[in-house]
């Protein structure tokens, strides 16, 4: 069986900032400037240039709105659904 890699590279501006609706975490709307995966077509989320994708941060630490990151986000699934996260960040430089 072949499974989709899970995991995601991406260039990004951070476009707002919202506490998450139970109360642990936050929603990063991001707006995609690059995907970065070895083969972006293969990965679960398979955002591209101009994207608007909406992700979870447990711990958004010092992103602010208006930010160039790159970003590794994941796909997590259960049984209430999915949600894109945001598993790293850093400034672009």
């Amino acid at each position: 069986m072949n499974a989709a890699p899970n995991q995601t590279s991406v260039k990004a501006v951070v476009k707002q900032i919202t506490p998450a609706a139970d109360g642990y975490g936050s929603e990063v709307d991001l707006e995609i400037l690059a995907n970065e995966s070895a083969n972006p077509a293969a990965d679960y989320l398979q955002p591209k240039k101009g994207d608007r994708l909406k992700v979870f941060a447990a711990a958004p630490g010092k992103l602010d709105k208006g930010a160039r990151i790159r970003a590794t986000l994941g796909l997590l699934g259960g049984p209430t659904g999915e949600r894109a996260v945001l598993r790293n960040a850093e400034p672009l430089g």
